[in-house]
């Protein structure tokens, strides 16, 4: 992949107006914090936003410089509550820019902009209540977990394609919960 190497905002801000219609992916190439030209990771995210793009994986590139993987963002993906902040804070700079605003309209039409509310939220559906007050001990182990471990078993329940995917992953998590474990491998 090719590497884009950026010293401000500014220049990844221009680097997206020209190239945000693009389809590959690049190496965003960011100086560490110790340095003069350094990017903060919310900066360089919230760049992403107004653009409609969005990073991935990060790598240490050397001594003084770090890479992100950055993409046009796929319109299937969900969007976080913390980027929809984002775009709100953005929005109100008057920083958003079209692309990215046609990625959030086509989020808002498909549900991919309001999918993960629910579970940011520690919603349980009535499935996942019915089936744990039927098991007091699997009930009192989703009690005493952490909270990011219950987003994560709602986000693989809610995920499920099929109905008997989502039978299939209910019936793990309570039988795990009942054993005092967590569901390995959730994916």
């Amino acid at each position: 992949m090719e590497k884009v190497e950026v010293k401000s905002n500014l220049e990844l801000r221009e680097w997206l107006k020209n190239n945000h219609q693009q389809k590959e992916s690049v190496w965003l190439v960011r100086y560490k914090k110790i340095h003069p030209n350094y990017l903060s990771f919310d900066d360089m995210v919230r760049e992403l936003l107004c653009y409609g793009w969005i990073d991935s994986l990060p790598r240490k590139l050397d001594e003084d410089r770090t890479m992100t993987r950055i993409s046009p963002r796929n319109p299937k993906s969900h969007w976080s509550g913390l980027n929809k902040r984002h775009v709100a804070e953005l929005e109100k700079l008057g920083l958003m820019q079209e692309p990215g605003r046609k990625m959030i309209a086509l989020a808002k039409k498909t549900g991919t902009w309001t999918f993960l509310d629910d579970i940011e939220a520690m919603v349980k559906p009535a499935d996942l209540e019915d089936a744990l007050s039927n098991n007091p001990e699997a009930k009192k182990f989703m009690d005493e977990v952490a909270p990011s471990y219950i987003k994560i078993v709602l986000y693989w329940l809610k995920s499920a394609k099929r109905e008997e995917t989502r039978a299939g992953r209910l019936q793990s998590i309570i039988e795990h919960a009942n054993k005092h474990e967590r569901v390995p491998k959730l994916s």
